[in-house]
């Protein structure tokens, strides 16, 4: 099994339940505003096989900072402004998984991945692919 699916999935699982409103800016969270935010975690998996990025949208500031903790020490990665525009294969845009908060996992072409065993874990995985 790929990584890209599997560490969102982890990303996802790290984060406590909460409601979640509007949108505010990727980044780090900031748990001293009511409003929501959006988190971005870029991933190079073990051994520089696969690089992906997730973004998470309209988190509540809890949440967000859980995403934060999940990135860092579940899936390894670095929470950055936003994910890059270089090398991008594509992104996959999954169901919402945490309280209605949609995740954007992007797949990059300095990894393992092809487009299209990506697009097809993608679909396979409810979610719609968008190539690069």
């Amino acid at each position: 099994m790929r990584y890209f699916i599997v560490i969102s999935s982890s990303v996802v699982l790290g984060l406590a339940s909460a409601a979640c409103g509007g949108r505010s800016d990727i980044g780090p969270a900031d748990s001293s505003t009511d409003s929501s935010v959006d988190v971005a975690c870029d991933i190079h998996a073990t051994g520089g096989v696969d690089h992906t990025c997730d973004e998470y949208g309209d988190l509540s500031p809890d949440d967000a900072m859980q995403a934060e903790i999940a990135c860092t020490q579940i899936a390894m990665g670095t929470v950055v402004a936003s994910c890059p525009a270089a090398n991008l294969l594509g992104s996959c845009a999954l169901p919402s998984l945490v309280q209605g908060a949609p995740v954007t996992t992007l797949v990059y072409s300095d990894g393992d991945l092809s487009a299209t065993y990506a697009d097809l874990f993608c679909i396979d995985n409810g979610g719609t692919w968008t190539a690069g």
